[in-house]
């Protein structure tokens, strides 16, 4: 009659350490999910660099209300860029101030702007941080084959204003 209560603690003890176990996960699963609190602009910027057919690998906007996209073909053939739309505005290539690129050559890079305030987007304040929905940001594309294709952001554009 000495352990009559042996199997009861035994049980007790496993189960508690279980629950112990348990809690610590959850602490974890917690803490690294609160870090930052949403997406940041090294995950956003990397996330950008490897979209096809156009990748995005340099964004920035800055206080003077300008939101500059340098926009790579990432594909492996010609592609002629109809429209590069965020939050329904069209940027303007840089070089020719249009809103096309006609013979966008692989792996090439085209600087495509906009003014934010002329177009009534949010303007940046030096330090702030904006932010893109990823379905705010849309490609319009022909290829050699086939017309009026689109492409949707998968990341949103999230940077600090400079």
């Amino acid at each position: 009659m000495e352990q009559r209560g042996q199997g009861t603690i035994e049980y007790l003890v496993i189960l508690a350490i279980i629950v112990v176990i348990a809690l610590i996960v959850v602490g974890l699963l917690i803490q690294t999910t609160a870090v930052g609190g949403g997406i940041g602009e090294a995950q956003s910027k990397s996330a950008w660099k490897s979209s096809e057919p156009f990748a995005v690998i340099d964004f920035s906007q800055s206080e003077d209300a300008n939101l500059s996209l340098v926009v790579k073909n990432n594909s492996g053939s010609v592609l002629h860029l109809n429209d590069v739309n965020v939050s329904g505005v069209s940027l303007v290539d840089t070089t020719t101030g249009s809103h096309s690129v006609r013979n966008f050559a692989p792996n090439s890079t085209r600087v495509m702007t906009v003014n934010v305030t002329a177009e009534g987007l949010p303007e940046c304040q030096s330090g702030n941080t904006y932010s893109y929905t990823a379905s705010e940001v849309i490609f319009g594309y022909d290829t050699s084959d086939i017309s009026g294709r689109t492409q949707v952001g998968k990341s949103p554009l999230t940077g600090t204003c400079s």
